[in-house]
């Protein structure tokens, strides 16, 4: 380990820990392959990286949710394809940002990163130069609360899945079109007090963080 993982708190809370069981053993040995790459990035760590850890957290304010686009990414940034992961995977751990994934079993859900929050709305207002859009503020505090108890993925006809149940995000007039190819769909709005048959007040949803 570098002299700045060993002197810097944020590299220290961002390590990797193995379980000491895993359930799925293609998910141990994904996340064995993701810790050494953690490793030998940690190993490269010097003031140009932490440079470009800022600039990337940067990029990701201006365009939440973010879309990863790692092409545009490496080479906007001049960060190596081998390394880009891993950086993302730093900002995640250390609690920067959520990554919202899209359904998948084993090892396929470790890749497939389906957009990217920041952590908490406030970061939006510290980090970007424009006023953050409401509808991606509405969400992020939507999954940064419900990521911390429940498995939480991307859906293929709304916003949010959770298990079997789809959400739709929006303000007090959004509508039920999306959710009409969802099974079990509510849909949250914010600006609202009570909730409805298929609505729920989005202010609710702080009661399980």
């Amino acid at each position: 380990m570098c002299n700045i993982s060993k002197k810097c708190t944020f590299y220290r809370a961002i390590l990797l820990k193995l379980p000491k069981k895993a359930p799925n053993c293609t998910v141990y040995y994904a996340e064995f392959a993701k810790k050494c790459t953690f490793h030998h990035a940690k190993s490269e760590m010097n003031v140009s990286s932490a440079a470009k850890l800022n600039t990337l957290l940067y990029v990701l304010a201006q365009s939440v949710p973010f879309k990863p686009n790692y092409s545009t990414l490496e080479r906007d940034l001049s960060i190596s394809r081998n390394t880009l992961p891993a950086y993302m995977a730093y900002l995640e751990k250390a609690q920067l940002v959520n990554v919202l994934r899209t359904p998948a079993e084993g090892i396929k859900r470790l890749q497939k990163m389906e957009k990217i929050y920041l952590n908490n709305p406030n970061m939006a207002y510290a980090l970007s130069e424009t006023e953050p859009n409401k509808g991606s503020l509405r969400e992020t505090v939507f999954f940064s609360w419900l990521r911390v108890d429940y498995p939480v993925t991307s859906s293929p006809v709304s916003d949010f899945q959770v298990r079997d149940i789809t959400f739709e995000v929006g303000g007090k007039n959004k509508g039920r079109k999306q959710l009409s190819g969802a099974e079990r769909g509510f849909v949250v709005k914010d600006d609202i007090e009570y909730a409805a048959p298929g609505t729920i007040p989005l202010w609710m949803f702080g009661f399980l963080y």
